[in-house]
Parts: C-alpha cells; structure tokens; sequence
C-alpha cells in the first residue's frame, strides 16, 4: 500500500478539523504498514512553490520519524547513468527537518537548476 500525502492544503498553516481528520487517518495507514510518499500542491494558493517544510512536520505529527519523512521525498535511488535529479542542503534533516529550508542547489534531470529555481 502505498499513499501520496497532502496536507497542509487542508489547513494552510493553520489547525483545522480537516486537517486534524487527515493526520489521524495517515497515522493509522502509517501503522497498519502502508508507505508515504511526500505530495504536494505548491504554487496553488498561498503556498510557494519548492520543499515545504510545514507538509514535511506535518508528516512527522502522523508519526514518521525523520528517516521515513526523508525517504517518503526519495523518488528513486541514484544510478550509473540515469538523470539525476537531487538538492543540495545545508543541514541534516534526520536531525531537523528545517534543513529542507536551506537549499544550497538543485540538480534536475542531470543539470544545476537556474538559482531562480532555488528557493
């Protein structure tokens, strides 16, 4: 079983029964063994595009740990000669997952992004 997760659209930053609701129901998949993968609808509303961190906290209140959090945003391991795409951050987010504020560079599909591109 495997989920794409979306959260905080139903919040917006802010608690809301809905999101309360969402949390619950991802926590209960979390411990039945389902898989997370991290989803997002940035650039809709008010909500910036890049990594957002709130979603990833959010994640973290339904119970993955750091390790699962950062493994719910690894789309595919890296391999000799496949494009690759990747981000450059300046902490260690299965300590703080506030690390995902500080991209340094991103790498999509085996080329540095334009800094614009970058936060």
């Amino acid at each position: 079983m495997r989920s794409v997760c979306i959260l905080d659209i139903l919040g917006f930053g802010r608690d809301t029964p809905t999101l309360r609701t969402a949390l619950d129901n991802l926590r209960r998949f979390h411990d039945a063994g389902g898989t997370v993968i991290y989803g997002t609808d940035l650039g809709n509303g008010s909500i910036s595009p890049g990594i957002h961190t709130r979603e990833l906290l959010l994640l973290g209140d339904a119970g993955l740990t750091n390790d699962e959090i950062v493994l719910a945003l690894t789309r595919a391991p890296i391999e000799p000669g496949a494009p690759a795409d990747l981000i450059v951050i300046g902490g260690d987010p299965l300590r703080d997952l506030e690390a995902f504020d500080d991209i340094r560079f991103v790498i999509r599909a085996g080329r540095v992004a334009p800094q614009a591109v970058v936060g």
